[in-house]
């Protein structure tokens, strides 16, 4: 629907959100909870329309022409009251059947406006800057969802506020967002304040924490899963056992070479070692348990070999206490 342009004013529904469709723009049915953008959005078709003066007020009725006025002026004043019928559908169409009932009976532009803004601006009501404020203050991310929306509620705030004295600047909308992060997210949160304030940007801050979140899901597909690996490690170590009960290595029925070789050809995929937990081979094939092995034969062999030079360069200890004893008697 987002492509959708009408010739002529239209209401249509897009998913849950309602939106009055004109031929040039469309616009969100002004709610309770959305003044803010329906009131930039019609803007711009009321002026796309030069209807926005009249609205304003800025722009006042010329003379009504008399019976003797001229052609020129007569043009004029029918001009001006066309574009404030226009002003008063627009406004009236883009509204929802609740606040339509507000302005059924106001055929003045200037008054619509002030009575939709009366009735729709959270910011305008009484204590509204304060207790948007203390909403804001209640906003957290807690990991559901994609962090740009949480970013999005905080800008809303922002929008809201932008014309109140409670308006919020651009480090108050940066130390919000970071407030409310969680605390997983802490290690990201003190880089962002660590930089320089000259140089940070609401558009940077945006990005960080953006790349980030594909940071963490990038390494959550990667992550090993424990599960697998404890099972496998708990199978090596039952077949070990088991092995040592039958007084040696676990043994299989026998099957001739050619077989076994398209067995384990076959199954490479589903067979996995339970020395180095990786797929595509077993344990009598594993590469880094013939490497290991390997070292700790030559280890082996190594402490033989220096043991054996010990022994023969030492002295016969008991042969010589022997013959001191014999010298006594």
């Amino acid at each position: 629907m987002d492509s959708i342009i009408s010739t002529s004013p239209t209401t249509v529904e897009s998913n849950t959100s309602q939106f009055f469709v004109h031929k040039n723009g469309r616009v969100p049915l002004l709610t309770t909870s959305n003044y803010k953008p329906w009131s930039v959005a019609i803007r711009h078709i009321l002026d796309s329309v030069s209807c926005w003066e009249i609205v304003e007020g800025t722009e006042q009725p010329p003379p009504i022409p008399g019976n003797n006025g001229s052609a020129a002026a007569r043009e004029k004043y029918n001009d001006y009251k066309k574009r404030k019928s226009t002003a008063c559908s627009l406004l009236y169409s883009s509204c929802s059947i609740d606040l339509q009932g507000h302005i059924n009976d106001i055929w003045e532009p200037t008054t619509i406006w002030e009575t939709l803004s009366g009735q729709a601006d959270e910011s305008k009501q009484h204590g509204g800057p304060i207790l948007l404020r203390r909403q804001l203050q209640l906003e957290k991310y807690n990991g559901e969802g994609p962090v740009s929306a949480y970013i999005s509620r905080i800008l809303s705030y922002r929008d809201k506020l932008a014309h109140t004295p409670q308006k919020l600047s651009k480090d108050e909308v940066i130390a919000y967002i970071l407030i409310g992060l969680p605390e997983s997210w802490s290690t990201i949160s003190t880089v962002i304040e660590n930089q320089p304030l000259e140089t940070q940007t609401l558009d940077s801050v945006v990005n960080t924490l953006n790349t980030h979140e594909r940071k963490l899901a990038t390494q959550a597909t990667q992550a090993p899963n424990p599960t697998r690996q404890s099972n496998a490690l708990v199978a090596r170590h039952q077949k070990r056992k088991n092995a040592r009960q039958q007084g040696g290595r676990a043994t299989k029925p026998f099957q001739s070479r050619v077989e076994d070789q398209d067995s384990d050809q076959d199954d490479d995929d589903k067979n996995e070692c339970w020395y180095c937990l990786k797929r595509g081979h077993r344990e009598k094939d594993c590469r880094t348990k013939k490497l290991a092995d390997k070292k700790r034969k030559e280890r082996e062999k190594q402490e033989a070999k220096v043991s054996l030079a010990t022994a023969i360069k030492a002295p016969n200890t008991t042969k010589e206490a022997l013959i001191s004893d014999a010298s006594i008697w």
